[in-house]
């Protein structure tokens, strides 16, 4: 959360205060915050602000033994761990912004497994958009009496849709955009978290996750977010069933053969009796050659046929946990629909068709 505004040398650092729980570190951006307590034996309160690039740098190096921090005279430090001894030069705390005022209030409480994959699974559709700041975001719904929370991302021209469990059912109604930004730093920090629980508060100008001793406050986007169940497709022409893993391979394969600028492959579906067909996967190139791969599928309802960015369906199809995926087509010109069979009926994927 550190920031890069040269206006506020303040935000290039990190704040460091030695309370009676232990030290709470401190960094935000303005629009991000994150705080950590670091527990330990405090004999003296006090705080100070240090430059963020060295003493993260610095600390990766000490040796996995106690470290002691002194403040020793104004804005100087000293730390020693092991064989290390360092004088540290800090700047005067006092102008650094302080934290929100929050309540807690309209929690939702996550595993934090199922967050971490739910956010796996709509994050890569996002692109910060200036125009269209909404969509630089995701968005949250929240309804009261459900037993999830379901979370969407798109940049117009996929969308994902991923319904994450909650550990009590919630008991607000609430939609919220939040930004892209945020989410990618606590995908980071959720990573080093196997098991426990996630608790997001959200409050009218911001959303705060709590997470064992980390607190990330953030702004919400503002905005209406498009009506995106008008998008996704209510019934379909033709559905295939196939192995995941096959189609991957098959897609990267084809890759090398599509058009640069264009990233187009060619998907056609061909029933053979009532459940058993193929699903050929086909690019071409009028350089370089061309590919198709015939994957064996399970087939409901007639012929079909798209032409997608491979590079689209092949991100949808890495963030799946099921070992087989499905694919649902209208028509040639209509969004398609990708998704999984068994274990995560939770999530939906669209994708724009390239025009012909």
């Amino acid at each position: 959360g550190i920031g890069k505004d040269v206006n506020l040398p303040i935000l290039q650092t990190i704040l460091f205060t030695a309370t009676k729980n232990g030290l709470v570190l401190r960094a935000t951006n303005l629009d991000i915050a994150v705080q950590c307590l670091v527990r330990g034996k405090v004999e003296k309160e006090g705080h100070i602000s240090l430059d963020a690039k060295t003493i993260l740098e610095y600390v990766s190096f000490l040796p996995k033994e106690k470290v002691d921090i002194e403040l020793i005279k104004d804005n100087q430090i000293s730390i020693t761990c092991g064989n290390y001894s360092t004088k540290f030069r800090g700047v005067n705390a006092d102008d650094f912004p302080l934290l929100p005022l929050h309540t807690k209030e309209n929690v939702c409480i996550f595993s934090i497994g199922d967050f971490r994959d739910a956010l796996s699974q709509t994050l890569f559709t996002i692109q910060n958009n200036e125009t269209r700041p909404e969509l630089s975001g995701v968005y949250c719904h929240i309804q009261s009496g459900e037993q999830e929370v379901i979370l969407v991302g798109t940049d117009a021209y996929r969308l994902s849709e991923s319904r994450c469990p909650v550990r009590e059912k919630v008991n607000f109604s609430h939609s919220v955009i939040i930004p892209l930004k945020t989410l990618q730093e606590l995908s980071r920090i959720l990573q080093y978290s196997v098991s426990g629980s996630l608790e997001m508060s959200i409050a009218e100008h911001q959303v705060v996750f709590f997470l064992d001793d980390i607190e990330m406050y953030s702004r919400r986007i503002q905005g209406n977010y498009p009506d995106y169940q008008a998008i996704i497709p209510a019934s379909f022409s033709t559905e295939c069933v196939f192995e995941r893993e096959e189609c991957i391979n098959a897609l990267k394969a084809a890759s090398l053969f599509s058009r640069n600028g264009l990233s187009d492959v060619k998907l056609t579906i061909q029933g053979k009796d009532n459940t058993r067909g193929t699903l050929l996967v086909y690019a071409s190139n009028t350089t370089l050659g061309e590919n198709s791969t015939a994957l064996d599928c399970e087939v409901r309802g007639g012929d079909n046929e798209i032409v997608v960015n491979y590079r689209y369906l092949l991100d949808a199809l890495q963030v799946l946990k099921d070992e087989r995926g499905s694919l649902k087509l209208i028509d040639i010109s209509s969004p398609c629909l990708v998704g999984a069979t068994s274990l995560q009926k939770g999530f939906r994927h669209v994708i724009m068709p390239i025009r012909q």
